[in-house]
């Protein structure tokens, strides 16, 4: 019995190992086949070349990057299936450093950019990154950068989701930039100072004047994370009914529909 019971695990061992380098190479070859027929277009090629020089890859994450092969085929690297051009870049928890690059700003279709989880040892964000106006999705949260948030990030009018959360030393002087983010549904600056803004109480309140026009929003905040320090327990109290207000409002319908938490 012992000696069949044995044999049996032999038996599923031998079933089991190749069936799983099987599905590993399936997965691989459908990845690789989906974009077979898509050349990667050179310019954005040549981009993404610059961003990898300047920056830091401790784990070698960069490594497929090549100027031999296909960029549509890099680790991290995603394609439009049509036309070749780089519409998205998936870099979180990569353990990068170093800079960031203005040469991101020749990936004229990118959508798309993740680079929470680095380290990019306290450096600003850089504001080029508020002329990429085709980016919908903007994550930098966790990656030790520092300074002021700049306010070129409000010409992202097509930006839904942006998490600057977790980096202790960034911190604004102003709301008012947040104004022209008229896709927004996602917004995180947990941990950033937000003391120099001495009205960011009524900025993200229904009645403000950062222009005449008002703080609007044309898609729904569905989720908001504004975490702080040093907050008095009467402003964060004044906070909280300020956004349940302001989610009644024609012009600020779901603010507070999931207001996860405001910490002082």
């Amino acid at each position: 019995m012992a000696a069949s019971f044995a044999t049996l695990h032999v038996l599923f061992l031998v079933w089991f190992l190749p069936t799983t380098f099987s599905l590993s190479f399936f997965f691989f070859f459908f990845k690789a086949e989906s974009i077979s027929n898509v050349s990667c277009y050179e310019k954005d090629k040549q981009a993404l070349l610059t961003l990898k020089r300047g920056l830091t890859d401790h784990e070698h994450v960069l490594s497929s990057w090549s100027d031999h092969k296909n960029c549509c085929i890099w680790d991290g690297v995603f394609c439009d299936k049509k036309t070749g051009r780089v519409s998205e870049l998936h870099l979180s928890n990569s353990r990068l450093g170093g800079e960031i690059s203005g040469s991101l700003l020749q990936l004229e279709h990118l959508n798309y950019l993740d680079l929470s989880g680095n380290d990019f040892n306290c450096t600003p964000i850089p504001t080029f990154l508020g002329s990429m106006y085709n980016l919908t999705h903007l994550d930098l949260s966790s990656t030790n950068v520092c300074g002021l948030i700049p306010h070129h990030l409000g010409n992202l009018s097509s930006l839904r989701y942006l998490s600057l959360g977790n980096n202790s030393d960034l911190y604004v002087d102003s709301l008012c930039w947040m104004s022209g983010l008229f896709a927004i549904q996602y917004l995180d600056l947990s941990y950033s100072d937000l003391h120099r803004e001495v009205d960011w109480l009524q900025i993200m309140s229904y009645e403000n004047s950062c222009n005449p026009r008002q703080f609007q929003f044309e898609a729904d905040i569905n989720e908001l994370f504004l975490y702080t320090r040093d907050v008095d327990e009467a402003k964060a109290e004044e906070f909280n009914e300020m956004a349940c207000k302001a989610s009644l409002a024609d012009q600020q319908k779901q603010l507070n529909k999931k207001f996860n938490q405001f910490i002082t």
